[in-house]
């Protein structure tokens, strides 16, 4: 290695390591922190009064910044049918119902 590839190389060292820190902080974002699935035995709430239930509780815990949101998502793929969900956003989380 010649002196000016040695130069360049100590001179690229602070961009190398800063662009590797942003991709570990941008892995970290996108982590799903928990899934949980399950069905429940005499559940009769239609999902906009079980939504309302939920928002009601949380709303009674004043969490600060809490947003609540009703949001339609496709099933699968483009032309499934869509499902209404309860997303709560809250600084960088989101979390669905």
């Amino acid at each position: 290695m010649n002196a000016a590839a040695g130069i360049a190389e100590t001179a690229l060292q602070p961009v190398r390591e800063f662009l590797e820190e942003a991709l570990a902080r941008e892995a970290n974002w996108n982590q799903l922190l928990a899934y949980r699935c399950g069905l429940t035995d005499n559940f009769t709430f239609s999902p906009r009064d079980f939504y309302a239930l939920v928002e009601e509780r949380l709303q009674a815990r004043e969490v600060p910044g809490l947003e609540a949101h009703h949001v339609l998502m496709r099933e699968s793929g483009r032309f499934s049918s869509e499902r209404l969900y309860l997303q709560f956003r809250r600084e960088r989380l989101v979390f669905e119902v």
